[in-house]
């Protein structure tokens, strides 16, 4: 199961990410409009990747993950940031904070596939 995390504006990157999933079975996407609600899904149910929105509408994807890595239960969660910014210093605060990826939007299909293959070891 993969959760992202974007909030309300972002809701076409899910349909986009949806869009190319849909080839994966057994691959479940499911969205939390804010980070209270993705906090709240990732405990529950511990998904195999997170695909964080750095940048949401009422707060940032640092608090997500703030609050995810002081919490036994989430601290080795797989996330990944996804960000228009490619800014060197906003990549360097993502990784610090724990993503173990960090994509940058427009997402590259192919790309995307390859990598949501790689991280899940299934075939894209």
């Amino acid at each position: 199961m993969l959760v992202e995390l974007t909030d309300w504006a972002g809701r076409f990157n899910v349909i986009l990410v949806q869009a190319m999933l849909e080839h994966w079975h057994g691959v479940e996407l499911v969205s939390a409009p804010d980070v209270e609600t993705g906090v709240r899904m990732a405990l529950a149910s511990q998904p195999d990747l997170v695909l964080l929105d750095m940048h949401l509408g009422t707060a940032s994807g640092h608090d997500f993950l703030a609050r995810v890595r002081s919490d036994s239960r989430t601290a080795s969660l797989r996330v990944v940031a996804l960000s228009a910014s490619a800014m060197p210093e906003e990549v360097s605060a993502a990784r610090q904070a724990g993503v173990m990826d960090y994509w940058t939007k427009p997402l590259d299909a192919e790309k995307f596939r390859e990598g949501i293959g790689r991280l899940l070891s299934v075939p894209s």
